[in-house]
């Protein structure tokens, strides 16, 4: 099951696919479905740089560990599906700059930061 959402970023409405959800779990008069920090990780990082509590929330999510490789996977299948959304990168890059002033260098985020900025150079 992928789950889809639609969201504004700068007036630009986006389509973002989440990977499978990792957690299901239901109620008769409701769902809960959870996803991975990564995937938080990565709808953190494509907000509006004023949200600056999105940062420590980077932050906090990066100190927790995450797996870099699957966001960059994601990252990956994402721009596979929809090539417009590669107008996210400079922004994206943006937020790992802010978050390596704040903590300093993370070997993972470095990686994902190599990454974005080979894809970036394709724009």
């Amino acid at each position: 099951m992928f789950l889809w959402r639609e969201f504004s970023t700068d007036c630009t409405y986006l389509k973002v696919w989440l990977r499978e959800l990792r957690s299901q779990k239901s109620h008769e008069l409701f769902g809960i479905h959870l996803v991975s920090k990564e995937d938080i990780f990565l709808f953190k990082s494509v907000t509006s740089i004023e949200r600056v509590r999105d940062v420590e929330d980077l932050i906090m999510l990066v100190e927790t560990g995450l797996d870099f490789e699957t966001i960059i996977q994601e990252l990956k299948n994402q721009l596979s599906m929809d090539s417009s959304l590669k107008i996210l990168i400079p922004g994206i890059l943006d937020r790992i700059d802010d978050v390596m002033e704040q903590i300093g260098t993370v070997k993972g985020l470095i990686h994902l930061k190599e990454h974005l900025e080979k894809a970036n150079e394709s724009l």
